[in-house]
């Protein structure tokens, strides 16, 4: 948890600086929230879609009929 922390806190801060100077001031705010916004979709939105094609269910160790493993 401690890497991630740092790791997060490296990658957000220059990003409001970084976010500032891709626009021109007159579309700062728009151009800005909006890349934010579709980093967000693209890099979270597939996760779900992801972790659930990689999930393998555990072997069933008990028969057919049992509704209880």
């Amino acid at each position: 948890m401690v890497g991630l922390t740092i790791g997060l806190g490296v990658t957000y801060g220059p990003q409001p600086a970084l976010f500032s100077e891709l626009f021109e001031p007159r579309y700062r705010y728009s151009g800005a929230s909006f890349s934010y916004a579709m980093g967000a979709v693209l890099g979270g939105g597939f996760a779900p879609l992801v972790a659930t094609a990689l999930y393998t269910p555990p072997a069933r160790r008990c028969g057919p009929r049992s509704t209880w493993c």
